[in-house]
């Protein structure tokens, strides 16, 4: 590592959504591209980290390669991608980097401190196992891994490494969200008494691995992930039940609608798919009111009164209202905000590695939610609800 004298950083807004590019071999020569442009840092006597984007990908390309390059306190050492075209694109834009072919070379360079993991789904197990042996910082985009067996070797070589293990639940640090945690548990709208929930992608050409389970594919694990980490959170409490139904419209299981038991005794239906109109709504309901989140529409977080009134003066307010939100609300409707919770996400990462902070989420956050979401693929086999332990699912 080496010193920065201080300057001021900044955020980029980027997309919400990308893809990883299957496949990284284990051998190519180094690649270097031209000068660093300004870097942005620390106070003097803290120290760089230097950081290795695994994976150029859509996600990549779109999101953390340019999140990377301008958190502060970061060098990108190297990418590596298996793919020439795609390390050659991700090059252009990281001058100075290293471009390799696989994960052996990446690890072979002292100055890696820690990974970014953008690979794809069926990867993830056995690279960031990897990463941790090689005495590395992980930051590994969800999910955790495809099985239980997979996601406890991940998460014994994390235990084992001391080293920092982040899950890339990026959400948990989306002001939405974390308004809406800090304001339910003030009682903003009394106690909780249900959630309905919706997360869904449009239909889209899908990179082979994507389009079956067996590789990482499907709306389990590609979004319901999200929200079964997120719904919880916010609400500081644990799923003990889960029923799901699963259906396989246009990709391997690619519709999914799930029913989750808090140990409030909470009930939370979610639906999700990625093959359905884009949307990231969460409507909690309270005994006094409710909060509707949305972050692909304007305004992203509403709270509501729990008693509508019948009277004219009312019902003309409401009208009004819903009139002066609807220009926001279309043009959320078209495009939608950029997702720049990656930003904070990944912040912490690398100053947790540091110790100057925690990340935003950790491994065992990402084994939680897997967890969850195997007990909706074994409740849709079997067509029973499936029980979790108590500590697991929180």
């Amino acid at each position: 590592m080496r010193t920065l004298k201080w300057s001021r950083g900044h955020d980029r807004e980027v997309s919400p959504d990308g893809d990883a590019n299957p496949g990284v071999s284990r051998s190519a020569p180094y690649e270097r591209a031209g000068d660093r442009g300004p870097r942005c840092g620390y106070p003097r006597g803290v120290t760089e980290l230097g950081i290795g984007l695994l994976g150029c990908g859509r996600i990549a390309q779109r999101i953390h390669l340019d999140v990377l390059l301008g958190l502060r306190g970061v060098r990108l050492v190297a990418v590596a991608e298996s793919d020439d075209e795609a390390r050659a694109k991700a090059l252009a834009r990281a001058p100075g980097a290293m471009g390799v072919a696989g994960t052996r070379d990446l690890l072979d360079i002292p100055d890696v401190e820690a990974v970014v993991v953008c690979l794809p789904n069926h990867l993830h197990a056995e690279t960031g196992t990897s990463v941790l042996a090689a005495d590395r910082h992980l930051y590994l985009e969800k999910p955790l891994a495809l099985t239980a067996a997979e996601g406890d070797s991940v998460i014994d070589a994390w235990r084992s490494s001391g080293r920092v293990g982040a899950i890339g639940f990026n959400l948990r640090a989306n002001p939405v969200y974390t308004t809406a945690r800090r304001s339910i548990a003030a009682g903003a709208i009394g106690r909780v008494v249900g959630v309905r929930s919706a997360f869904c992608s449009v239909a889209r050409a899908l990179p082979p691995w994507k389009q079956h389970r067996r590789t990482g594919g499907g709306a389990l694990l590609d979004l319901a992930g999200h929200h079964a980490d997120l719904i919880p959170w916010m609400l500081g409490d644990e799923v003990t039940e889960v029923t799901a139904t699963v259906d396989s419209l246009v990709s391997d299981e690619d519709t999914a609608t799930l029913t989750y038991r808090l140990g409030s005794g909470v009930r939370v239906q979610t639906f999700t798919s990625i093959s359905a109109g884009d949307q990231d709504r969460i409507e909690v309901i309270g005994d006094s009111g409710r909060v509707v989140l949305d972050r692909y529409r304007a305004p992203n977080i509403e709270f509501l009164g729990g008693r509508r009134s019948a009277s004219k003066a009312a019902l003309l307010g409401d009208g009004l209202g819903l009139l002066a939100r609807t220009p926001a609300r279309l043009a959320g409707t078209v495009r939608p905000a950029p997702e720049t919770s990656f930003v904070t996400a990944l912040q912490r990462f690398a100053d947790a590695a540091r110790g100057l902070d925690h990340p935003v989420a950790d491994l065992a956050d990402g084994e939680r939610s897997l967890r969850i979401i195997l007990a909706a693929e074994e409740s849709a086999r079997s067509g029973r609800t499936v029980t979790l332990p108590a500590g697991v699912a929180r």
